[in-house]
């Protein structure tokens, strides 16, 4: 349930906010500690990615110059 006013809820700003494509979500459930903890999750998450899709991409280039 929405906190909202309905002029807050017709505002662009919301009005358009769930036509916006993301990859990942953080429900806001909890706490203001809880967000955190959520969102510090989720950045160690996508470095983890990140530095494996930096090996892989390493991996090929040492392929491709040894080819």
């Amino acid at each position: 349930m929405s906190h909202l006013t309905k002029d807050q809820k017709a505002h662009v700003t919301e009005a358009l906010v769930d036509e916006i494509p993301y990859e990942y979500e953080i429900v806001n459930d909890g706490t203001l500690e809880d967000l955190e903890k959520k969102a510090i999750k989720l950045c160690k998450q996508l470095d983890k990615i990140e530095k494996h899709d930096r090996k892989v991409e390493k991996r090929k280039v040492a392929l491709e110059v040894k080819e």
